[in-house]
């Protein structure tokens, strides 16, 4: 796993300013290299994937956690402690729920998940659950999550296959600065 060091060690020398006399590490290219991590997730969702077990509200539309910005994937019940690991939970669509069960909003509350819908183009920060939830049960989730910024000594926590995106979004951002007009970077 590289360092966010390693990366802007790699930037200096393709920036041929080895000793950070034109770019700061701390101060110019370690916020450009957060930033590339930030637009590497925002870009490929599961590049930065985060399983948890979250307590459902009671009904049956629920919400991501507040870090979370996506929801990848949904595996089973955690029972009513979060860690006691149940039934698998299966992804349906709406209209087919609909169709052979047309007030399942208004079926009766369980504390075991069979189905949660999703659609992350309309509702990507929200999902439902079937049977709508006590409010008491947990369940599994696999989201996607904007990574925390990092310091020059840290590691950049996923996927080595994404340094030299880092890289080049590093060096965008200091040639766009260094640019004395927009065509110079070109």
């Amino acid at each position: 796993m590289s360092t966010a060091q390693v990366i802007i060690t790699q930037v200096q020398k393709l920036l041929q300013d080895p000793a950070g006399d034109r770019w700061d590490a701390s101060s110019d290219l370690l916020p450009w290299l957060n930033e590339a991590r930030k637009e590497i997730v925002k870009e490929k969702p599961d590049a930065n994937p985060v399983v948890e077990a979250v307590q459902l509200a009671a009904g049956a539309l629920q919400s991501l956690p507040s870090s979370a910005t996506q929801l990848l994937d949904v595996t089973c019940n955690m029972g009513t402690d979060g860690s006691t690991e149940g039934n698998m939970i299966t992804t349906v669509d709406r209209k087919y729920l609909d169709a052979f069960n047309p007030g399942w909003r208004s079926d009766s509350a369980s504390t075991e998940v069979t189905h949660i819908i999703y659609d992350p183009k309309r509702m990507p920060k929200k999902f439902w659950v079937y049977p709508k939830s006590t409010g008491t049960n947990y369940i599994e989730i696999i989201t996607s999550e904007i990574p925390a910024d990092v310091v020059i000594d840290a590691d950049v926590v996923f996927g080595e296959e994404f340094d030299n995106a880092r890289v080049h979004y590093t060096l965008v951002k200091a040639y766009s600065i260094d640019a004395e007009y927009a065509g110079s970077v070109e």
